[in-house]
């Protein structure tokens, strides 16, 4: 529960275009779990930095 709680603290702090990169470079699994720590009013920022494919499967 720490480790998710620190990871959850630095997802907050990156900014959308580090996230967004972040979030390519992960698997599915591991990206939907990144994903599910983004905070709602950060989502709309990071998608635009994002690809087609992190889109297509996050959404």
């Amino acid at each position: 529960a720490d480790d998710i709680a620190e990871v959850g603290a630095l997802v907050a702090h990156l900014p959308p275009p580090d996230l967004a990169d972040t979030l390519e470079a992960l698997p599915s699994e591991e990206r939907h779990a990144l994903w599910r720590l983004v905070e709602s009013e950060k989502r709309g920022n990071v998608l635009l930095e994002a690809s087609e494919n992190v889109w297509d499967d996050l959404i």
